[in-house]
């Protein structure tokens, strides 16, 4: 099974190569879309695959404004903080002072193997 920081990428691209299979005709590809978007709305759309989606490097830096723009997924990832850590304020505060180095490949974020 892969790991929910796939799940959500792996849908989205999968949309996106259905949309040029059909060669970009909406009534070919919406309907499609229409069935993934309804078993994704129900099973995924939920703030611990939104937050694997913002800290998958390999989908965050290849869309970074996209998402960041979006704000659901650091929506998701704030609340997934928050139910990991309900009572820790401790600990949320540290993790919310090193996501800049994350979204901004800073320390030891910016090293090629990160």
């Amino acid at each position: 099974m892969p790991s929910m920081g796939w799940v959500y990428g792996d849908l989205e691209n999968a949309k996106e190569e259905i949309k040029l299979a059909v060669k970009s005709e909406e009534k070919k590809y919406l309907p499609i879309w229409k069935i993934i978007d309804k078993r994704w709305d129900e099973k995924l759309k939920n703030p611990l695959h939104r937050a694997g989606y913002f800290l998958n490097p390999y989908f965050y830096f290849a869309k970074k404004e996209a998402i960041d723009k979006a704000g659901v997924f650091m929506d998701g990832f704030v609340d997934a903080m928050h139910k990991f850590y309900p009572n820790d304020d401790g600990v949320i505060d540290k993790i919310s002072q090193q996501l800049p180095m994350y979204q901004f490949q800073r320390g030891s974020f910016g090293r090629e193997f990160a």
